[in-house]
């Protein structure tokens, strides 16, 4: 498939979209959008407020009355808001759910790890156990007990 229209400047589309039917009151506001986000990802946000087309195939490309560049770039900020709360729940669903079989993975390794470290170093029945031996030795040797 051959595709026969020509590129055009920022400054084309600006002036196409007005010839359109557009209603824009800052020009170069409207050409900075258009050069920094692009003419084709603002022409899904324009979609709702143009006039419907009379033919199935093809898009009638002229706008309703009083439509207002205003309302586009409210509907794409809304649409970019949207997709990054969805996106910030979305992640952390993802972490939740890449967390549990990992969980459940190390409770028995966890278990296992505590098992073997109190057969190496068992537990005392007192766990002042150690002090209470030092305190006797030193006292059988007449020492201080804290010095």
């Amino acid at each position: 498939m051959r595709y026969n229209k020509p590129p055009i400047t920022v400054d084309q589309q600006a002036e196409l979209l007005i010839e359109r039917g557009l209603i824009c009151d800052d020009l170069p506001r409207l050409k900075r959008y258009l050069a920094s986000i692009g003419y084709y990802r603002l022409s899904a946000y324009w979609l709702p407020f143009e006039q419907p087309s009379t033919d199935p195939v093809s898009r009638n490309h002229s706008f309703r009355p009083d439509t207002d560049f205003d309302q586009v770039l409210s509907l794409y900020i809304f649409d970019r808001k949207l997709r990054l709360v969805v996106l910030d729940a979305l992640e952390r669903i993802e972490v939740a759910v890449r967390r549990v079989p990992g969980t459940a993975y190390l409770i028995p390794l966890s278990i296992t790890s505590y098992l073997v470290f109190r057969a190496v170093f068992p537990p005392s029945p007192n766990p002042h156990h150690r002090h209470i031996l030092l305190g006797k030795s030193r006292r059988s040797r007449g020492r201080s007990l804290y010095f």
